[in-house]
C-alpha cells in the first residue's frame, strides 16, 4: 500500500508514527503541499495531512487535493493545521484564536466516537498534545465529532476523513524538539503558558506519550491495510 504524506514543514514529520509504519512495510510518499497540484492519486491507499506553522498559510493546492482524496473515499487524516485544511476541504471553517491553544490535554469520546473504528480505544481522559494558533470554528452538519476536550473539535469525520486539532503522532521527544524552536517559544508565551513548567510536563509525562495517540493512529493505519 501506498500513504501518501503531505509535510508543509521540515520540522513536523511522522514522528512516533514513522517507525510503525516501516514495521508494516507500509510504502510512505512525502510530498510538500505547495506541489500538491500535480500529485497524481491513482494507487494512493490513504492520505495524511501532517501540521505546520499557520504562517505558511492555507495552500490551495493542497486544500484541492484534500478535497479530491474526500471526493474519491480515499481515506484520509488531517493533523493540527493539516485538519484545518481538511476541514475547509469539506466546506467546513477555520479561525484565528484570540490566544493559542497549547499544553497537554484530556480527551474522551463521545456516543459517536466510543462505536468508530479509530476513536473506540481511546481511553477517556488520556493527554494529546496541543499546539495551535488556528481552529476548526465549524463543519458541515454530517460531520461528527468523536473526541472531545479542546476549544474545537478534536477528533472529527466526515465520510472517509478524519481530522484532529490535536497532535497524535508526537511523542514526548518529538514535543521536546518542538519546544526548542524560537517559535514554538513565542506561541507558548502567547498563550500565557511558561515554556520550562511544559517542558518539565512533557518530560513527567514521557513514559506514556506514546500510549494513546499513536495507537489512535495506528488503528486508521491498520484500516487502510484491512
Amino acid at each position: 500500500m501506498s500513504l501518501l504524506v503531505l509535510q508543509r514543514s521540515p520540522y513536523v514529520g511522522l514522528g512516533a508514527l514513522a517507525e510503525a509504519l516501516e514495521a508494516r512495510d507500509i510504502d510512505v510518499v512525502v510530498v510538500d503541499p505547495s506541489t500538491t497540484t500535480s500529485v497524481d492519486l491513482d494507487g494512493v491507499t490513504g492520505v495524511l495531512a501532517l501540521g505546520g506553522e499557520a504562517e505558511d498559510g492555507m495552500l490551495d493546492g493542497e486544500v484541492d487535493l484534500l478535497r479530491r482524496a474526500v471526493e474519491a473515499e480515499l481515506p484520509t487524516f488531517g493533523i493540527c493545521f493539516g485538519a484545518a485544511t481538511l476541514a475547509v476541504a469539506v466546506g467546513g471553517q477555520v479561525a484565528e484564536r484570540e490566544r493559542p491553544e497549547v499544553g497537554f490535554i484530556p480527551l474522551s469520546r463521545t456516543a459517536v466516537g466510543a462505536e468508530d473504528d479509530v476513536a473506540a480505544g481511546w481511553p477517556d481522559g488520556a493527554v494529546m498534545f496541543a499546539i495551535h494558533q488556528h481552529e476548526v470554528a465549524g463543519l458541515p452538519a454530517e460531520a461528527s465529532q468523536l473526541l472531545i476536550g479542546s476549544d474545537g473539535p478534536s477528533l472529527w469525520r466526515l465520510g472517509s476523513a478524519y481530522g484532529c486539532a490535536l497532535h497524535p503522532e508526537a511523542d514526548a521527544d518529538t514535543i521536546g524538539v518542538w519546544l526548542e524552536s524560537d517559535v514554538a517559544a513565542a506561541t507558548v508565551a502567547a498563550a500565557g503558558l511558561d515554556l520550562e513548567e511544559l517542558r518539565a510536563e512533557n518530560e513527567r509525562r514521557a513514559r506514556f506519550s506514546r500510549s494513546a495517540g499513536l495507537p489512535l493512529l495506528l488503528r486508521w493505519v491498520d484500516g487502510l491495510l484491512s
